[in-house]
């Protein structure tokens, strides 16, 4: 176990930006086609920069609302269990 708080947080919520990732709906939809506006309005090495960028941007957002999804699960148990 690392002792860092914020590389535990981020191990915590990794499977859900995985989920994010590749979920059909969200990848099919609105991902896919706006990597694919990135990759045809760039040069090769605009693109990587930016797919890096919005790689992990999607990645801190995912881990973001998990975050908060853990957060309001944990007040709920405590109100529940009270």
């Amino acid at each position: 176990r690392l002792q860092s708080g914020v590389i535990n947080r981020l191990a915590t919520s990794a499977f859900a930006a995985y989920l994010s990732h590749k979920n059909p709906h969200i990848w099919v939809e609105h991902l896919r086609p706006f990597v694919r506006s990135m990759w045809n309005e760039s040069d090769l090495s605009a693109f990587t920069v930016r797919y890096i960028g919005f790689t992990i941007a999607i990645f801190l957002a995912s881990v973001v609302i998990d975050q908060f999804r853990i957060a309001l699960s944990r007040h709920i148990t405590v109100r529940v269990n009270s």
